[in-house]
């Protein structure tokens, strides 16, 4: 990224106009899964010449110079850009209603008037009556390199003479294309104009934090933002490390309070207060003025929205206080709650003699602390402390809990008869992010190393399947999740295909009904699920490994549930152990649990071995269900096992190929295979007189040649004699006899 360059004084010396200013197109070939992804990056398109006295212009008047930021606007397909880029968000009403393109944004680019001039030599855009600066969004979140917002879209003036323009973002610095391994830092460098109103619209869910710099812009012009948010919740702004309050700040209130959406809230642009800001819920908009003094952040403050109806005596109810009593019940600080509505659902009427003066109510609260005192302060303004995203889910946890186990109505003193609940808004955390490693091909020894015949080029990128994973998120924070009493558990998945202390190949679940029977998808919440315990209601074994599991959605899954002990018509109950007591048990149907899975396997065996020389084979009986040798209790007492080589082709398998099983293994000592043999397999076969019968295969051996070999000693003797031979005819008669004798077997 190129930042402005501010410039006075300039001076050319046999320079052409032409040569002036050259603004370089952006690179296609960086459109690409591994760079840009899916559109150009934006180096090239956001540079910025702020000519302070005209003398690079050359009319001696101050101006700006900016580049084609639409090229290939609706063209080449390659760029990636054009109106289907533009976030549905932007062209859609609060009541749904799609807006046409040339009724909002019919100019593309950044924003010019028409006092700005095309140079083509340029590649460029001269202005003058408009000051142009750059404004820097960054994502603070934790998922800041891994999360993809883009395209950004920023619209200067929302209508007939609005200016769209699209931002990418810088490109990818990683080295690979893989599913979670870019990294693309969440800046994104954009120019607009001064003292304009801008729409900002995200195609994936804003940030939780977020940070604005209007850079060069000292004693300048304002500019106001108008950023879209799709959930509703309380935006705190800090200028620096300085909270500041919303224009629509309740302050005869006592506590955190805002007046009602009013349009007269909306910053002005001839204030100059940096940070001064308002949001709409009711249309999702922020508005913050920024004036560049200093850095900007917003804060999404998550908070837990709840209805409970309740069945009250009106004379006493609001004598009580029900918000802080949920407070007590929650452990949290009175100030972190306020009840926003009452509405009466009917009212009974009185006959005389019986007085009745109880109603139905539905009475809604939010959960949400008043703003800290500062950005990175532990407190809120009312002096509590701060709550956190992990501290609201508990007390989600806490409230559904309450509700489903029947125990929240004699807390508050009140007979509640419903409860609903929308969670907060979603906030990553390290354990969402995939993982974090700088990917790099250079060096083998590096922990972060991808070797690049690794590197795949396809599959679903991470800039795709990180704003489906937000999307996700932000759907199951806006739902409404309508709480019931549960009544009973009952067996979705019953268990089979089980064998002694092998995990049940189809695992049991289970999920619980209300009093009408109807299925409850939220039991607990996943910050505090029920649990569901198992155990023997019929049948002499035990049930071995985790024999608990957690509601999810609905269900609860075990995952590895087995028995220790064969036998007929084992039934097991499912109880509830954490989150009520009032809950009636599930029974499932009797199945039957087979003996203990075994088969054979090769223990012991050389995979090289010499042509006609003995080698030994230990084949060992397996326990399948403990992936180990089975123990001598368990192996069968009267089985054999026979050993052979079929894959062996023009060899020979001989010695003892058939032996018994002791002690849970068969040894095979004297084989000796005649001929060689190259990537060959043992197949062994054991069986006895009842249903154990099983077949294994060793793993690759091979057979080389071996030849025989003796010891030869050659020795040379030499004498002389000189006399009569008669004189040494016996020696002569005894060396030639030895001889002739040594020699046959000197050959053998």
């Amino acid at each position: 990224m190129q930042f402005p360059i501010i410039a006075a004084g300039t001076k050319f010396v046999n320079v052409g106009d032409d040569n002036k200013v050259w603004m370089d197109r952006p690179i296609d070939k960086l459109v690409v899964g591994e760079h840009c992804v899916d559109m150009h990056c934006d180096g090239l398109k956001k540079a910025l010449l702020i000519d302070t006295d005209g003398a690079i212009i050359g009319d001696d008047l101050p101006g700006t110079i900016i580049p084609d930021s639409a090229y290939q606007w609706e063209g080449n397909p390659t760029a990636g850009l054009g109106y289907y880029r533009v976030p549905k968000t932007m062209i859609t009403t609060v009541d749904g209603d799609k807006i046409e393109y040339e009724d909002k944004m019919p100019n593309t680019g950044i924003v010019r008037n028409d006092q700005c001039t095309w140079v083509e030599a340029w590649h460029a855009y001269k202005c003058h009556g408009i000051d142009h600066r750059l404004l820097i969004l960054e994502s603070m979140d934790i998922d800041t390199l891994d999360r993809r917002l883009s395209p950004v879209a920023m619209l200067a003036n929302p209508g007939t003479g609005g200016f769209i323009d699209l931002i990418n973002g810088p490109q990818d610095y990683s080295c690979c294309f893989g599913y979670a391994c870019q990294k693309r830092i969440s800046n994104f460098y954009t120019i607009v104009g001064t003292n304009m109103m801008y729409e900002v619209h995200l195609t994936s869910v804003p940030p939780i934090h977020m940070r604005y710099r209007l850079k060069h812009n000292t004693g300048g012009k304002p500019v106001l933002i108008k950023q879209f948010f799709p959930k509703p919740q309380r935006i705190d702004i800090f200028v620096g490390d300085r909270f500041v309050s919303p224009n629509n700040i309740d302050l005869a209130s006592d506590a955190f309070a805002m007046h009602p959406a009013d349009d007269s809230y909306i910053p002005s642009l001839e204030s100059m207060i940096n940070g001064e800001n308002y949001f709409d819920p009711t249309t999702g908009f922020l508005y913050l003025l920024l004036t560049g003094d200093e850095p900007v952040d917003y804060k999404i403050q998550p908070s837990i929205v709840t209805k409970i109806g309740a069945t009250i005596d009106m004379d006493n109810f609001f004598e009580g206080d029900v918000a802080g009593n949920i407070a007590a019940l929650l452990g949290i600080d009175p100030k972190n709650i306020r009840v926003t509505k009452i509405v009466r659902e009917s009212r009974k009427k009185r006959f005389a003699p019986v007085w009745d003066n109880s109603e139905a109510i539905i009475m809604e609260l939010t959960i949400e602390p008043p703003p800290k005192t500062s950005a990175n302060s532990t407190t809120t303004m009312g002096g509590a402390p701060a709550m956190e995203i992990g501290d609201l889910k508990a007390a989600m946890a806490d409230l559904t809990n309450g509700f489903q186990n029947g125990s929240i109505g004699a807390f508050l003193g009140i007979n509640v008869t419903t409860m609903a609940i929308q969670e907060p808004i979603y906030v990553p955390t390290p354990e969402d992010l995939p993982p974090q490693c700088d990917w790099q091909d250079e060096d083998p020894l590096a922990e972060c190393y991808l070797n690049p015949e690794n590197n795949a080029q396809d599959g679903v990128l991470w800039s795709v399947q990180s704003q489906a994973n937000a999307t996700a998120n932000l759907e199951a924070s806006l739902r409404v999740a309508e709480l019931k009493l549960p009544k009973q558990l009952r067996m979705m998945i019953e268990p089979s295909d089980a064998w002694e202390m092998q995990p049940f190949g189809v695992q049991p679940s289970v999920y619980s009904v209300d009093e009408d029977g109807k299925y409850i998808t939220d039991i607990g919440t996943d910050a505090d699920p029920w649990q569901v315990t198992a155990s023997v209601a019929n049948g002499t074994g035990t049930l071995i490994n985790n024999v608990t599991c957690d509601f999810a959605g609905g269900i609860c899954q075990f995952e590895n549930l087995a028995l220790d002990t064969m036998g007929d018509d084992y039934v097991l109950t499912f109880s509830l152990s954490y989150g009520s007591e009032s809950v009636e048990d599930a029974t499932s149907a009797p199945f039957n649990v087979g003996g203990r899975p075994l088969s054979v396997k090769f223990t012991g065996l050389e995979t090289l071995n010499p042509e006609s020389v003995p080698f030994t084979a230990e084949v060992s009986i397996w326990d399948e269900a403990l992936d180990a040798e089975a123990a001598t209790t368990v192996a069968p007492l009267a089985a054999t096992c026979t050993i052979s080589c079929p894959t062996c082709m023009d060899a020979t398998l001989g010695g003892t190929t058939e032996v018994p099983v002791v002690d849970g293994k068969a040894t095979f000592t004297d084989l000796e295979v005649t001929g060689t043999v190259t990537g060959g397999m043992l197949v062994v076969s054991c069986s006895d007189e009842d249903e154990f019968n099983h077949i294994g295969t060793s793993e690759e051996f091979n057979v080389h040649a071996y030849p025989q070999t003796g010891q030869l000693k050659e020795t040379t003797s030499g004498f002389t004699y000189k006399g009569p031979s008669k004189n040494v005819e016996s020696v002569v008669e005894a060396m030639a006899a030895f001889m002739a004798q040594a020699a046959p077997a000197a050959r053998h």
